[in-house]
């Protein structure tokens, strides 16, 4: 009976090895697919970082484009203003000589 329970004890700390050794084989393979995963995550922020980024400079660059034009219209309409205003101004330049030629 005693020779019973030293082998039961001796199966039992056998079959405690083995589940030791299993377990820290799983938790090598749960560590190496977690940083798997985890470099995968980072590598996925990265491109959608940079998505984000390049749709921002995109947005920018559009916003800029729009208020470019919106000056250059502004600055155009204002020589536009600045010619009229000027040829109405020779005009009345030219009838003054004249009358001051003539009379």
């Amino acid at each position: 009976m005693l020779a019973d329970t030293i082998q039961a004890v001796k199966s039992a700390e056998a079959e405690a090895d083995q589940i030791i050794a299993k377990a820290r084989d799983q938790s090598a393979s749960v560590l190496k697919q977690a940083h798997l995963d985890a470099d995968r995550a980072r590598e996925k922020a990265e491109q959608d970082s940079g998505k984000i980024l390049d749709r921002r400079m995109e947005e920018a660059r559009r916003a800029g484009e729009a208020r470019l034009k919106e000056a250059e219209d502004d600055a155009r309409e204002k020589c536009a203003q600045l010619r009229r205003t000027a040829s109405k101004e020779e005009n009345a330049a030219v009838a003054k000589v004249i009358s001051l030629v003539i009379g």
